[in-house]
């Protein structure tokens, strides 16, 4: 049986790098038969990894069953927007930790110009 690897990072001609994997089937996992592909550091994959992003130290490996790159397609787009609405939400965070120094900053001002009068 195989299971195709497809990565995000990578990519060639503007799409998804895809690995196949010749792999033996268990109860609960696929176990690699030679080597896991470039990229994926484990010689097995978790049956509940299949269709979802891998538990892996790199999250862009998307691993299935079959050939289906408008699904992969698809799940990185969720993952991709997921990542910006967690960075704006950072960002937001930052610019009111800035708000908050600059006020402090006022304050130590304001205190400053209080005591040399």
């Amino acid at each position: 049986m195989k299971l195709y690897f497809y990565f995000l990072e990578g990519m060639k001609n503007g799409c998804f790098r895809i690995e196949e994997c010749e792999v033996e089937e268990k109860p609960k996992t696929y176990w690699i038969v030679n080597r896991p592909p470039p990229g994926f550091h484990r010689t097995f994959v978790s049956k509940n990894e299949i269709g979802r992003f891998a538990s892996t130290l790199d999250e862009n490996i998307i691993i299935l069953t079959e050939k289906d790159p408008e699904r992969v397609a698809e799940l990185f787009s969720i993952k991709c927007k997921a990542d910006i609405s967690r960075a704006k939400d950072r960002i937001r965070d930052a610019e009111i930790e800035i708000e908050k120094s600059n006020d402090i900053l006022d304050a130590i001002e304001e205190w400053q110009g209080v005591g040399n009068m």
